[in-house]
């Protein structure tokens, strides 16, 4: 059996044996990263939207309306999230919130609090019932990334100019 080659420049090929060893800054042993998914569950979600059946967090979908599901989102935005914000202000820990363009238009208070916190900001999407999916054709998704971006950017202030596609 023979694996083909895919001919790329994304990266230069150099075989693991080659490579210095890889020094974390600082001389640190480890690193990690903290991500808060911040992400609406739409109850009905929009004609063709495409949601995975494995969605993490979840028992798979429920007939509608699902709401096992969307509660399960909602508790996150109005309890969950602070329980974690009061965890890691404790040890001094900061996070990345993933925030999809649903959550940033519906919930702006906790807007302002992500923003308060200085955390850094990662665009998810409109929902995680509209995830993106080989089902769009490279125009939709481009609008689909751009218009996100610019809705998680004005209600969180992040600076999407420099993800935002052309």
């Amino acid at each position: 059996m023979s694996v083909a080659q895919v001919e790329h420049s994304y990266y230069d090929r150099t075989p693991i044996s080659t490579r210095q060893p890889f020094r974390w800054p600082d001389g640190a042993a480890v690193a990690f990263a903290i991500v808060t998914c911040l992400e609406t569950y739409e109850v009905a979600p929009p004609k063709g939207a495409f949601l995975p059946p494995n969605l993490p967090g979840g028992f798979g979908r429920a007939p509608y309306p699902d709401v096992r599901a969307f509660s399960q989102r909602e508790y996150g935005h109005r309890v969950g999230i602070f329980r974690i914000i009061d965890a890691l202000e404790k040890y001094k820990l900061k996070a990345t919130a993933a925030i999809d363009a649903h959550t940033a238009d519906s919930c702006p208070s906790l807007m302002k609090d992500i923003r308060a916190l200085k955390w850094d900001i990662a665009g998810h999407g409109h929902a995680v019932t509209q995830v993106m999916s080989s089902h769009m054709t490279p125009d939709i998704e481009r609008s689909y990334v751009k218009s996100a971006l610019l809705a998680v950017g004005k209600a969180t202030g992040a600076d999407i100019q420099r993800l935002a596609w052309t």
